[in-house]
Formats: structure tokens, sequence, C-alpha cells
């Protein structure tokens, strides 16, 4: 098995460990069931009408890989997933097997820590350990799945990681840097669907809503597509709230030049700004959207053209107009005075 990135677990495991999730209420408009070949997004459609609008028009399982046409393989419902200790593999009658819930160490079978990963505090294996998911969902912490036991980020090639294709643990730090009001979610350097293929750049949207729980809709998902829906998001104010900092389903199916058609969630920040699209952009926010994107820009090395709309991504194939009342030309060019300061 090769080291590689993170990808989606079992829709069983994500709901097991799930702190929370998204009210259905909040999203009972989406416009489209969900279908087997397009990533989800998580922005207002074309009506405009809210975060849920297109976010359940499509299924993760079709998302194509960075390396490959073909879709991201489902862990069987084996030792990879159960939470039953195979035979011969338990310290005791009632130990905890990979990837179940616990609290403490000693409740997990013999050669499992009782720590955390994508999936929540849950059994799991310590650097050496086999492991036995393809995404390394059975690997505490940052470790992942290299060449079927737990190991360090630091063992992937340089080569295949430029700048990052790791967990962006970087992000809050750099936000705050550039001067700006920065929350952190306390689990979000263990959250999102695995790790970047290479960082391309940064995708913009809005919320299409303007409620002050959006932020843990962006962060636990909707009915049907677990959360991260985006690593980032704007609140009015202009304060960033991190939630996640692996791969989320933001983007959806489109293409832009410089992208792999339909599949910019495993290269592309999202960034979330809680807004309707039709309101307006006060100047604390939108300022806040500008050094922001500048800031994650300059950390990657790239210059104002690596940052898209969802609308510039997805506007044919998805109808998406994200972010609403933003000029793109414009908001580039105010993110590179940034950057040429």
């Amino acid at each position: 098995m090769t080291a590689g990135r993170r990808f989606l677990a079992t829709a069983t495991l994500l709901v097991a460990v799930s702190a929370c999730s998204a009210s259905t209420d909040l999203h009972a408009e989406s416009d489209a069931a969900p279908g087997p070949d397009t990533p989800s997004t998580t922005d207002g459609g074309s009506d405009g009408s809210g975060l849920g609008v297109g976010a359940l028009d499509s299924a993760i399982p079709g998302t194509k890989l960075p390396t490959s046409d073909a879709a991201p393989s489902q862990p069987d419902d084996d030792a990879a997933t159960s939470n039953a200790a195979p035979d011969g593999a338990s310290s005791g009658p009632e130990c905890l097997w990979r990837a179940a819930p616990c609290v403490e160490s000693d409740q997990c079978c013999q050669g499992l820590s009782c720590d955390t990963t994508y999936l929540g505090r849950i059994c799991c294996g310590e650097e050496g350990t086999p492991c036995f998911t393809e995404n390394g969902e059975d690997c505490c912490r940052d470790l992942l799945c290299i060449d079927g036991a737990c190991g360090y980020p630091s063992t992937l090639s340089s080569d295949t990681c430029q700048p990052s294709c790791l967990p962006m643990h970087w992000l809050a730090d750099v936000l705050r840097a550039a001067g700006l009001e920065v929350w952190e979610d306390p689990n979000w350097r263990h959250h999102g669907h695995g790790s970047f293929a290479n960082l391309w750049g940064v995708m913009a949207h809005h919320t299409g809503v303007n409620r002050d729980t959006e932020w843990m809709v962006v962060r636990d998902g909707v009915s049907g597509l677990a959360g991260p829906l985006s690593q980032l998001v704007l609140e009015q104010n202009g304060m960033y709230r991190v939630v996640a900092s692996g791969v989320a389903w933001h983007a959806g199916t489109g293409f832009y030049p410089g992208l792999p058609d339909n599949n910019a969630n495993f290269h592309t920040v999202g960034i979330e700004a809680v807004n309707t699209g039709s309101e307006g952009w006060s100047t604390e926010q939108y300022d806040a959207y500008v050094l922001g994107v500048a800031a994650i820009l300059r950390y990657l090395q790239h210059d104002a053209s690596r940052v898209i709309a969802h609308k510039e991504w997805a506007g044919i194939t998805q109808g998406k107009w994200d972010p609403g009342g933003i000029d793109m030309d414009v908001f580039r060019a105010d993110v590179q005075a940034i950057l040429n300061q």
C-alpha cells in the first residue's frame, strides 16, 4: 500500500463518531438528490436560497482521485472497519478493536491506543502498528497508513508533497499572522476527508444564507454528506473559523485551467463566507476575505491567479454563482496588491 491521502471513511463510521450533525430542516430546500458521479458542494445554488441548495446534488463516492480516473474505494465491512476484535487480536474478552469509539487506551485491544484520528477519539495504531484501512483512519493522530503500517507523514516523498499535501496544520497560524481574528474548532486539526494531492490554490464561496450557525453546518455536514464542507468559514465581522485541516467537499463538479476536471476538492482550500450573495459585502468581511486569501497564497508561494470563485469553477456544470456580488478580477487585483507589499 502506498503512502497518500486519507479518503472519506465509510458513512457508518462517520455517523458513529460524529459529535453532532446539521439539522435536516436547514437544508430541506436542496434542489437535487445525490448522484453517483459528482462531489457535492455547500454553497447556495442558482436560486440563492442557502447553504443547502446544491449540497446534496451529488455524492462523494464518485470523486475522481488525483492520480486516477477511478473513484475512491470504500472499505469493506471487515476488520478494517469493524469494532469487534478479530480472532486472536483481543487482549481481553471485551476489548475494543480498531475504529471503535473509546475513552481510555486500556479499553482497546492489545497493540492499540485510544487517541484522535479523522474519525474522532477511537482505538487506533501508533507508529509501526499494522494498519488495515486504505485511508489510514485506524492510525492515531496524523499518522498515515504507509505500506501496511502506521507511519509519520514525513516519510512521504517531498517531491510528491510540494508545497504540502498533508493536513494544513499551519492554517490558523498563517491567518493570525496576517492580523486576522481567528477562532479554532477544538478538533479542526483532525477533521477532513484525507490529505491533499497538492494545494493549487483557494476557492471562494458564499454560504447563501446569513445565520450564526452556518459554521456548524460547514463543519458537520448535511444529511447524506458528511462534513467538513469547507476548511474555513468567514463570518460577517471578518473573523475566520477554522473547522478542518484536511480535504473538504466544497467544489463539486467543474473545470478551470490548471485544475483537474471535477476534482478541485483535493487541490484547493475552500472558504465559505457567511453571506446571502445578494446582500452586499461589509468592509470588515470583504477586507478579511482579501487578507485571508493573500495570507494563504503567500504561504503556498502562489500569486493571486490561484484564487478562483466557485462560480468560475462550477458556473456551467452546476449553475453556481458564488460568491455573489464580487467581481473576481477586482478581487484578484486586491489580493495581489497585498502580496506585493
